[in-house]
């Protein structure tokens, strides 16, 4: 949490101040219920995605927007990585 609210409190200003910008955070499908093994992950993200709305209602009145996206499962082949030392 530390990281994207650092940025923020950086760069929103200055795009408030020009009347345009977006931020996009990358969340994910755990953070709208629970799943086993992923309290922490989850819990951070959820308040990632808080952050993200509070964000939007400060800083959409002056032209920049917040979003975040939260992508699920992905159907794809599981493949073995090799790592060349």
């Amino acid at each position: 949490m530390k990281a994207p609210f650092y940025l923020v409190s950086e760069l929103a200003p200055a795009m408030a101040e020009r009347g345009h910008g977006a931020g996009i955070n990358v969340s994910t499908m755990v953070a709208e219920y629970g799943a086993p093994g992923m309290a922490l992950y989850g819990s951070s993200k959820a308040a990632l995605n808080l952050l993200t709305k509070s964000w939007a209602a400060e800083y959409g009145p002056r032209g920049v927007r917040f979003n975040a996206v939260e992508p699920g499962r992905t159907g794809t082949e599981a493949r073995p990585v090799r790592v060349r030392i």
